[in-house]
């Protein structure tokens, strides 16, 4: 999970406890060197969904925004499931993506974007066990020809990646079309693109493994 708490966004976590017995879940707050910045508890009952708002303003002890973009570790004595919802405090827009405990080594975006007034903003997060190798790369939507490759990329373990404008980092202008992501060390990513406007709407689409 991919909490923001930077400019105009913040993030809602919400923590379903699917056992029959009240869940200690313990939360941490992870930055894109897989460094920890804030960790906390919490309990809930059985069946039932606890829901915080402003997280990462809940993890600092705080009522301010923390300009932070961080990863959500959630670890719990019964099985949940969990979800955030990213808004925009100007027009209350959300969306909203799921909590995932595994990922895999080749991911498509179905759609990114950077013709004018959007962006879409990338974020993938390395659930390996070494520093994950990263490869991406932009395919034309009509033609499905390569667009542009960006090699180089590592990601520590529990690290993450982040692009305000992914198109743009590829080096192109005006463009739309899918994005493959593979780690050639084969370590196991979790992704998603955040797509924006100059409205401060937005909407989350998750990347899907390639199998």
């Amino acid at each position: 999970l991919f909490a923001f708490d930077v400019g105009d966004a913040r993030s809602n976590l919400g923590i379903n406890n699917l056992g029959s017995t009240e869940a200690n879940v313990e939360i941490d707050l992870i930055d894109k060197d897989g460094k920890l910045l804030k960790t906390a508890s919490t309990k809930v009952p059985s069946r039932a969904l606890k829901h915080i708002t402003k997280i990462s303003q809940f993890l600092y002890g705080t009522s301010s925004p923390t300009n932070t973009r961080g990863f959500i570790k959630l670890v719990s004595d019964q099985p949940i499931s969990s979800f955030l919802s990213l808004i925009t405090y100007s027009t209350n827009d959300a969306s909203v993506v799921l909590g995932h405990s595994t990922g895999f080594p080749k991911l498509v975006v179905n759609a990114a974007t950077n013709i004018a007034p959007y962006r879409s903003q990338l974020m993938l997060l390395n659930l390996g066990s070494t520093s994950a190798s990263v490869t991406i790369t932009a395919y034309d939507n009509a033609a499905g020809t390569v667009l542009a490759t960006k090699t180089g990329i590592s990601i520590p373990v529990s690290g993450f990646y982040f692009s305000e404008d992914i198109m743009t980092d590829l080096g192109l202008a005006g463009k739309f079309g899918p994005l493959q992501i593979e780690s050639p060390n084969l370590q196991s990513l979790i992704g998603a693109t955040l797509l924006s406007n100059a409205n401060h709407t937005n909407g989350l689409f998750e990347a899907v493994p390639i199998q």
